[in-house]
């Protein structure tokens, strides 16, 4: 019987090798290059189960995986330019350095005390010549001045200003008034009515009040008398309501530093009690003006 010719076979078995080496490496630079060009996920079956697939998403030419970017952030809440009166028919506008936001769990109009960071009507919503009350859910930011949360006024000077003062070194909240005096060249002067304000930032409820038949103005914080202040009644100053700014010797002064919500108004001077119920239920009684209720 002839004997096989080992040589022979030795040598095909040689050929055969290395036409496997080149086919495995052909495959291989094939994925990296489809990979690299296109940015695509590629992938290499190694035994063809599943824990021998590896994806790689990327868009540079690199050897090793790279991480898939992040998810974008959400776009951001859309610009308010007014605010609706929830118990009226009269919004206010919003200065561009306003922002209508959620603050410690609230939506407020958050200011940064800036000229443009306010919130203001077309006219004057309050009549000053009677009995009236303004509200405001306050949170100040700022330890350093006088800040001013509702007023109104846009000429001359203020007719009213609710807000937090700072005198002297200490913070206290206040309601004053423009009176009357006779004074030649004087015609009015501020008269306040102030409680002691705690240290810290915390949203305050602050209610200012004025009898028109009485001619005294009140100061309540968080539904709670503070002070109570005769006047000579409340010169009118022509103008509109504003939200975080007042109107002082013809410009704008004590920009607001913090939030403001709950901005309410009543052709009424409300008595202790109604005051102290509206801390507990907003709007009872029913206001006649009320923006950013929360």
């Amino acid at each position: 019987m002839p004997q096989p010719d080992w040589n022979a076979l030795a040598d095909q078995h040689e050929r055969d090798s290395k036409r496997g080496k080149w086919r495995l490496l052909a495959a291989v630079g094939g994925a990296f290059v489809l990979g690299t060009v296109t940015g695509g996920v590629a992938v290499k079956a190694v035994d063809g189960g599943p824990s021998a697939a590896v994806a790689v998403a990327s868009g540079r030419a690199s050897g090793s995986p790279t991480a898939l970017a992040s998810p974008s952030s959400s776009p951001p809440s859309p610009v308010v330019t007014r605010l609706d009166d929830a118990a009226g028919s009269v919004p206010l506008s919003v200065g561009s350095g306003a922002k209508v936001t959620d603050v410690q769990g609230a939506r407020a109009l958050q200011l940064t005390g800036t000229a443009d960071a306010f919130a203001a009507g077309p006219n004057a919503l309050v009549d000053t010549k009677g009995s009236f009350t303004v509200s405001a859910w306050v949170l100040n930011q700022d330890f350093s001045d006088t800040r001013a949360a509702v007023t109104q006024g846009d000429h001359d000077y203020y007719a009213f200003d609710l807000g937090r003062e700072f005198r002297a070194g200490k913070f206290s909240w206040m309601f004053k008034v423009q009176s009357p005096t006779n004074k030649p060249g004087n015609p009015s002067q501020p008269l306040y009515a102030r409680a002691a304000a705690a240290p810290g930032a915390a949203w305050t409820l602050l209610t200012g009040t004025y009898d028109a038949k009485s001619r005294n103005i009140s100061l309540y914080v968080d539904g709670r008398l503070a002070q109570t202040t005769r006047t000579n009644g409340v010169w009118p100053y022509a103008g509109a309501l504003q939200v975080g700014r007042v109107r002082y010797k013809s410009s704008w002064t004590d920009d607001w530093i913090g939030a403001i919500r709950d901005v309410r108004v009543w052709p009424v001077a409300l008595s202790p009690a109604q005051v102290a119920a509206t801390a507990k239920a907003p709007g009872v009684p029913a206001p006649a003006h009320a923006w950013l209720v929360s």
